[in-house]
């Protein structure tokens, strides 16, 4: 007797799916509400959206700036790059040991330790410590997820970049 096969997944699902993507992907100029919108139905038709993280243009400069002013530059920018890399979805927390960051900067931990505690001073303010050891991503500045949850972690935490001087 051999068994039979159902379909888990409705077929539309898949091209559902694949539509959703395509409108994510292209340059089109999309409200953050509606990207937001279409995101979050995306992972609704697909069990493992694709992670990406959402970057304030102006406040990235704006850190960038801060970065390249402040002590060990290099090393402080490349934390900043591994440690978003590895925020989770909804939660902006940092998902990663200092180990872990420091195998990836080819850094040695105790200056990785020393960029994220810059990262979260306020003059930078790109990430907000959320215990020992521990950061989040600051929601004014870059996440990993829906509007919706950034707008949640943003009224929980509030430090921000502080904005240059006119």
């Amino acid at each position: 007797m051999t068994g039979k096969l159902h379909r888990l997944r409705p077929a539309t699902h898949d091209r559902t799916a694949t539509a959703l993507q395509l409108v994510l992907e292209l340059p089109l100029r999309l409200r953050p509400e509606t990207r937001a919108d279409l995101t979050e139905a995306l992972s609704s038709y697909h069990p493992e959206p694709w992670a990406y993280v959402m970057l304030s243009r102006e406040m990235s400069r704006l850190i960038l700036r801060r970065i390249m002013a402040g002590p060990r530059p290099g090393a402080t920018l490349a934390v900043w790059e591994a440690a978003r890399s590895y925020s989770v979805l909804g939660t902006g927390e940092i998902d990663a040991t200092r180990d872990l960051l420091a195998e990836v900067t080819g850094l040695p931990p105790g200056e990785v330790s020393r960029a994220l505690a810059r990262l979260a001073r306020p003059d930078i303010g790109a990430l907000v410590r959320t215990g020992r050891g521990r950061y989040a991503l600051n929601p004014a500045a870059a996440w990993a997820g829906s509007l919706a949850s950034r707008e949640q972690a943003q009224t929980r935490t509030r430090p921000r970049p502080v904005p240059d001087p006119a």
